[in-house]
């Protein structure tokens, strides 16, 4: 795929993003910020066991509160 750098990193692997000049791009102006993978994933399973607190996800973040 293009863009990406797969290498193998202390018994796993590793994927990064590359670009041409070397470096990450900056974030465009305006643009909403993308949710972290692992955060996506918690609320994605929340959902879809209906795990639910006062009608809200319930997420480690809430549980920990």
């Amino acid at each position: 795929m293009a863009g990406l750098v797969i290498s193998k990193a202390g018994g796993g692997f590793s994927i990064t993003k590359s670009c041409a000049s070397g470096r990450p791009k900056a974030a465009a102006a305006g643009r909403p910020k993308a949710t972290p993978a692992a955060r996506a994933v918690e609320l994605l399973v929340c959902r879809t066991l209906g795990i639910v607190k006062d009608g809200q996800d319930v997420t480690a973040a809430a549980l920990d509160a």
